[in-house]
């Protein structure tokens, strides 16, 4: 009986941002293949490598577009996704593939002059008299710059944001090459109208996501009344100045305070850290760990600040399951679990849960004494200090013996290599897939 409710709220979750992406891709095939059988397409060496160059551009271009659309932080690409973090997991995807396939674009056609004529494939990938050539290289080149700082470099939050939009201005420049060089694009009509509206897609989320998205989107204003320094945590509290956001324990919001400190004038995420009826006057609460130049100054924010919250985000809701569950912690990522923690009695959950709070030493061990109070007055939940410096790391194994994993759901929110190996663990241990939950957001 509990498995049948299970599945009906989201066991089965079927990701149709994920289908959106491949149907692109078959249509933009489809057209290409039906100009000319296939066979004639691949008739020989030239006309393979040719071919191949095309359909790598042309699927290339379709992925960069998709790329700039998921980063509107469109709610309903978020539903269908499950949360923003799948969202920008799927963003991390398409662009890479992006980026392959748009790399592969000019060697492939290149390669039909190797080995027979050495010099004409140089003279290919040279700059030359066609702008539109020379727009496909300025584009490829912006891009192997970006993404190589974005695999290769620890980037702040705030250069990855302009990274982004200097991507969008990449594109613009890609598409100006795709319709000023002679190709399948200005000889078919259907090919030529749909990557018109794959560019034109792309042009209107990239000048959405970058620009409007601050005119149009509705955002909520709140003022600073507590700001609190536990070592390396700040616990900010805010109150509503108007309408107060209405949002769901566990998820998260992006915000940005609007201070003389430019440093912190830029937004960005962080999960709320209070459940939506445990503060008077509907106020919310962030805990949030020095990491950067951002975090490193929020202490020195004042009561009164105003602040600008865009959101809520995220699907991260351990209400939707049935069975008992478990949730494991790493470090600053005990914020969501202060969020459920504190919801308990108002949602009527009634399984058991057991909470493993992992930190390096007791010290990180922040607003653990509010966890403790909520274990002793909630009779379904309990809550494990688990410090590395006296029991090493936590692992699956650890936790199987002092709660049992069969027929529980597990909710993991840490650092991203402590989740993935805790994944990995628990799925060696027979937990499945579906059964683990996780808070997938890595930014720097």
């Amino acid at each position: 009986m509990v498995e049948k409710i299970e599945v009906s709220h989201s066991r089965r979750h079927l990701r149709i941002d994920i289908l959106a992406v491949i149907l692109f891709c078959l249509i933009t095939f489809g057209i290409w293949a039906a100009m000319m059988p296939l066979s004639a397409r691949f008739a020989d060496y030239g006309a393979s490598t040719h071919s191949l160059g095309q359909i790598t551009g042309l699927i290339g271009m379709v992925l960069f577009a998709l790329t700039l659309v998921l980063t509107t932080k469109n709610k309903m690409i978020e539903n269908s996704a499950g949360g923003l973090d799948k969202v920008y997991t799927l963003h991390r995807t398409t662009g890479a593939l992006s980026f392959i396939f748009l790399l592969f674009h000019p060697l492939l056609l290149v390669f039909k002059y190797i080995p027979s004529d050495w010099a004409q494939a140089a003279i290919y990938l040279w700059p030359s008299r066609s702008w539109g050539v020379n727009f496909g290289m300025l584009s490829l080149a912006i891009m192997i710059v970006l993404l190589g700082m974005t695999f290769y470099i620890s980037m702040k939050y705030k250069d990855w944001k302009i990274s982004h939009k200097i991507l969008g201005v990449a594109f613009i420049i890609g598409c100006l090459h795709t319709f000023l060089v002679t190709t399948d694009i200005s000889r078919n009509p259907y090919l030529k109208i749909w990557m018109i509206l794959v560019c034109l897609l792309g042009v209107v989320a990239h000048i959405y996501g970058s620009y409007l998205i601050k005119l149009l989107k509705k955002q909520h204003k709140y003022n600073v009344v507590n700001v609190e320094q536990n070592g390396k945590f700040t616990t900010i509290t805010l109150v509503p100045t108007q309408t107060p956001m209405e949002y769901k324990a566990g998820q998260f919001t992006f915000i940005k305070f609007h201070t003389e400190d430019k440093t912190l004038n830029e937004a960005h995420p962080f999960t709320i850290a209070s459940s939506p009826d445990a503060l008077p006057d509907n106020q919310i609460r962030y805990v949030i760990k020095s990491l950067g130049d951002f975090t490193s100054r929020l202490s020195e924010i004042k009561n009164g600040t105003l602040v600008i919250i865009d959101g809520p985000y995220g699907k991260f809701d351990y209400t939707k399951y049935n069975n008992e569950q478990i949730w494991i912690a790493g470090g600053v990522g005990i914020t969501p679990f202060l969020s459920f923690a504190q919801s308990i009695h108002t949602s009527n959950f009634k399984k058991k849960i057991t909470l493993y709070y992992c930190t390096r030493d007791g010290s990180e061990q922040v607003h653990y004494d509010e966890l403790a109070k909520i274990s002793e007055t909630t009779k379904n939940f309990k809550v494990m200090q688990f410090c590395a410096s006296e029991k090493g790391q936590i692992t699956a194994e650890i936790i199987d013996e002092l709660t049992s994993l069969k027929n529980k759901d597990i909710f993991l929110c840490g650092p991203p290599p402590m989740m993935n190996a805790i994944k990995a663990q628990l799925i060696a241990n027979g937990v499945k897939k579906n059964h683990i939950h996780m808070e997938e957001f890595g930014f720097k």
